[in-house]
């Protein structure tokens, strides 16, 4: 009978020692869809990366980071908590690049806007459209990026 118990109160430890509540992450990946060359372009997070260039540096990547298309901008005039739209220029105050295919490595923008319509110190929210110098036109962009 003790053995009996023994095995009842190892197997009860046991299982209740394996039973743990889901841990489903909180964590937000923010989002970026756009128009890319007429294709739908639908971010699997969109985040703002920290930068020793620019004020702010968010990129949006399709897929898995490193291996995806992606787009990237950075606003080197920026100030946390901002919002206001931000004509692209060229390097050094707002550059953007887009990595339509995932092979070509970025085209630079050289013509549109962003326009950051709510930002805190941990997310900001907005919308972009732009056209790179090799052609590439991204429209109906539309971002949350979050730290």
């Amino acid at each position: 009978m003790k053995n009996v118990m023994i095995a009842v109160a190892i197997t009860t430890i046991c299982v209740f020692a394996s039973c743990s509540k889901s841990k489903k992450s909180t964590t937000p990946t923010g989002s970026m869809t756009a128009i890319a060359n007429g294709r739908s372009f639908t971010s699997h997070d969109c985040i703002i990366v920290p930068s020793s260039r620019s004020g702010l540096n968010v990129i949006g990547y399709e897929g898995p980071r490193g291996s995806s298309r992606n787009i990237n901008f950075g606003v080197a005039s920026y100030t946390t908590g901002a919002t206001g739209t931000f004509t692209i220029t060229p390097y050094p105050d707002l550059s953007v690049t887009a990595d339509l295919d995932s092979t070509n490595g970025g085209h630079w923008a050289d013509s549109g806007t962003i326009t950051i319509t709510t930002a805190s110190a941990t997310a900001v929210s907005g919308t972009f459209s732009f056209t790179t110098k090799f052609g590439d036109v991204v429209t109906n962009g539309v971002f949350t990026a979050v730290k």
